[in-house]
């Protein structure tokens, strides 16, 4: 027979040994779900992590590339200001450029000597033919030989030219081209560091001959001779002004048509003792002995007048000394526009 009580406790021992492992499986179960959960959870930080890494990646990568390209574009610009630098600002010269100046009724070639040696010396030389003169055009119209406009001309000329940054300039200029000269150095102190000035006459405004007396004009003709004997100035010129001689060979009735419309036009009223007082720029006079037509006593007046000026005299040289003694001028002006190198 069956012990009955020990069959009630054998099964309640086996049932409570099959709860003890269904309990430890359900627990193994939990646990396993636990671990899932924590691993998917680990797995979702670590997506996390990864994913912001690599965000960060790109991040950098991006900042490295904007960083790169940032420098390549600073890189660009430095170099494009560089270059627009160099193009637009020469390099130092040290040589001036020289800018000459006829008279009225000459041309450029009066300077050809001192345009042939200073080239050979490395300066660089500019020439222009005043309205009227030389290669230059002819107009039929009055007004376009007056002063202020062959002034506006000679402007445009040395901004195209001369008036560069870095650039300095020399003006030499002779008789008419004094005036001018003058008038270009008292408005461009910056520009224009030396100032040579050959045959000009004196600190006296320009004024045309229709306003001057016929009489100071006869006058004028008959005592032209007596200039080089230092006679007044006050009985030779009008008070109100002068004009500059006529640089040709033609007598007066043979001239052209527009040289009397150039003398017309020779009017500067402001170009008297005051106007001259007020340049500053170093100036070199240069006047020939033997001149007729402008005399010792003029030039003697304008290296007083003009603060910086100093006059050298050629004994044997006329009106034109840049053709009568060319080696003597040249070397005078070499001389004079090596003080600004050696200054400078």
């Amino acid at each position: 027979m069956i012990d009955e009580k020990r069959l009630i406790f054998d099964i309640d021992s086996h049932d409570k040994t099959l709860l003890k492992k269904s309990d430890k499986i359900e627990k193994f179960h939990s646990t396993v779900t636990l671990n899932e959960n924590a691993t998917s959870k680990f797995d979702d930080t670590c997506k996390s992590t990864d994913n912001k890494e690599t965000s960060k990646l790109k991040l950098k990568q991006q900042l490295e590339e904007s960083e790169n390209g940032g420098t390549e574009k600073n890189v660009e610009e430095q170099n494009s200001k560089e270059s627009l630098m160099d193009s637009t600002i020469p390099k130092k010269i040290r040589k001036p450029i020289i800018v000459f100046l006829h008279g009225f009724g000459s041309s450029a070639e009066v300077f050809e000597n001192q345009l042939q040696y200073f080239s050979m010396m490395g300066y660089p030389c500019i020439a222009p033919d005043l309205l009227g003169h030389g290669m230059s055009s002819v107009p039929d119209k009055k007004r376009d030989y007056h002063f202020d406009k062959l002034l506006n001309d000679l402007e445009e000329v040395l901004y195209h030219y001369a008036f560069k940054f870095g650039q300095k300039c020399v003006l030499v200029a002779h008789n008419y081209g004094c005036s001018l000269a003058t008038a270009l150095a008292n408005k461009y102190t910056h520009e224009i560091h030396r100032l040579v000035l050959i045959s000009g006459g004196g600190p006296i405004p320009l004024v045309s001959p229709t306003k001057e007396g016929a009489c100071h004009c006869c006058l004028r003709i008959i005592l032209s001779p007596l200039l080089m004997c230092g006679f007044r100035r006050d009985i030779l010129y009008a008070t109100r002004g002068r004009q500059h001689p006529y640089c040709g060979s033609e007598q007066k009735n043979q001239w052209p048509l527009h040289m009397k419309y150039v003398l017309d036009g020779m009017s500067w009223p402001e170009g008297d003792y005051l106007f001259h007082r007020r340049v500053c720029v170093p100036t070199l006079l240069i006047h020939g002995l033997k001149d007729d037509k402008v005399s010792l006593v003029q030039e003697c007046q304008m290296e007083r007048t003009m603060p910086k000026a100093n006059l050298e005299a050629i004994s044997r040289a006329g009106h034109l000394p840049m053709i009568d003694t060319p080696n003597q001028v040249n070397h005078m002006i070499h001389c004079f526009i090596n003080l600004l190198s050696k200054k400078t």
